[in-house]
């Protein structure tokens, strides 16, 4: 996640410039949504690390535990995620069908 994070990142000037080409969106918006898109991959990168939980010892002998449980497979934010992958799988075979040319 963090490599596509990356890669998105490098390829942030090329991705807004196929935004503004293929949906008529001017430079500024097409930066903010390529931008939006890179914030949702870093979301997605941090969700293992939020749902873990963590083990703390209070005292000598008595220790805590929190975990989490996921409502994220139901919700429509992650129906939301799921359209900016799919968004950014087809903006990503643009950029390198473009740089294999």
């Amino acid at each position: 996640m963090i490599e596509l994070r990356n890669t998105l990142v490098e390829s942030a000037p090329e991705l807004a410039d196929l935004v503004t080409r293929d949906m008529g969106k001017t430079g500024a918006d097409a930066r903010a949504e390529v931008w939006r898109g890179i914030e949702s991959v870093e979301a997605a990168a941090a969700v293992p690390h939020l749902l873990k939980g963590e083990n703390l010892e209070a005292s000598q002998g008595v220790s805590t535990s929190s975990s989490s449980a996921s409502l994220w497979a139901s919700s429509p934010r992650s129906r939301r995620v799921e359209k900016i992958a799919s968004i950014v799988r087809v903006v990503m075979g643009e950029v390198v069908r473009h740089h294999e040319h």
